[in-house]
């Protein structure tokens, strides 16, 4: 087909249009490309002016911000233990404080509202790190009166977890300590000297195997619980009896339902409860009680304390 002049003349105008259009984008590209190879170019010669190359040396600092990381979070670590033991002196101290205000006698904080203070004897044991860690998740304070223990280093987790040690002898030999008054003073500071030597301080609450108002020491040494009990407020302690019970030293394996039970009937309508429980190896079912224990006082509107030495204690009546 044989084109006409002017249709020649179109055809050759978009033709060049798009030659030119074609030639544009490869230039726009060129610069693009360019521009991008310029920009890794400078950021390769910075790293290099620091010292760094682009894949080798980058690694090596993502290593370095990692280990100050690591260091951060140690020393937060530190801070956070430092912070846990200052607390625990800040609370001798101001009970010491009170006593010399008080003529050397204990000075207790009136207790307002409902309030529990969970007590586990016996321990630390294994069983002591599965309480620490349903008290942690229930956000609730406890108190622990410990006696020796090949797991000692257990004391510095319940201090770090914000709880209270008290005493409660080194051996918890009934015959050994309640043969004589000395005995017993030298079984307690036995215990202390250990404590102190895991948490950096000595506790001055305390409780005695089998309570104030056991009678079992009436078989090693008659009168001897009516000579201590006052014995310990002299030399600056305060000893801790309970009002409620969880039954869990009746005899191991209760069921947890039982215990449970036990804490529902003894607790009753009574206003403030120190809750007795146990953390010795033997006392797993305490362990499978505690949340539906601590569920069930928190619906009865209890709050949770840890015991001090300005905590009014509860006494029982001295049994011997």
């Amino acid at each position: 087909m044989q084109l006409s002049n002017k249709t020649k003349v179109v055809y050759l105008v978009i033709l060049t249009i798009l030659i030119c259009a074609m030639a544009g984008g490869v230039a726009y590209f060129g610069v693009q490309a360019n521009y991008r190879s310029s920009e890794i170019d400078s950021i390769k010669k910075a790293l290099e002016n620091a010292g760094l190359s682009a894949d080798h040396d980058l690694s090596k600092l993502q290593e370095q911000v990692e280990a100050q990381g690591e260091q951060k979070a140690s020393m937060e670590q530190q801070l956070k233990d430092n912070q846990s033991k200052i607390q625990s002196m800040e609370q001798v101290i101001s009970g010491l404080n009170s006593r010399l205000e008080n003529g050397g006698k204990p000075s207790a904080i009136p207790v307002y509202g409902k309030v529990c203070y969970l007590t586990f004897d016996d321990g630390p044991s294994a069983n002591t790190l599965n309480i620490l860690d349903i008290l942690k998740k229930e956000n609730v304070p406890a108190t622990f009166f410990v006696i020796h223990s090949s797991h000692k280093d257990y004391l510095k987790k319940i201090a770090d977890g914000g709880h209270a040690i008290g005493l409660h002898t080194y051996s918890h030999d009934y015959a050994k300590i309640y043969q004589s008054d000395q005995a017993y003073y030298e079984d307690l500071q036995k215990i202390s000297d250990e404590v102190e030597s895991v948490v950096g301080y000595a506790p001055k609450i305390m409780r005695f195997p089998g309570g104030a108002s056991n009678t079992i020491s009436k078989k090693y040494n008659k009168g001897i619980m009516s000579r201590i009990t006052q014995g310990v407020e002299d030399r600056g302690y305060v000893y801790f009896d309970w009002n409620c019970n969880s039954g869990d030293a009746d005899k191991n394996n209760v069921p947890a339902s039982s215990l449970v039970e036990s804490v529902k009937k003894s607790a009753g309508s009574q206003r403030v409860l120190n809750l007795l429980m146990h953390d010795s190896p033997a006392k797993s079912t305490t362990v499978q009680a505690l949340p539906q224990i601590i569920s069930y006082l928190k619906s009865q509107g209890y709050r949770f304390e840890k015991l001090t030495i300005e905590t009014p204690p509860v006494h029982q009546k001295v049994g011997n």
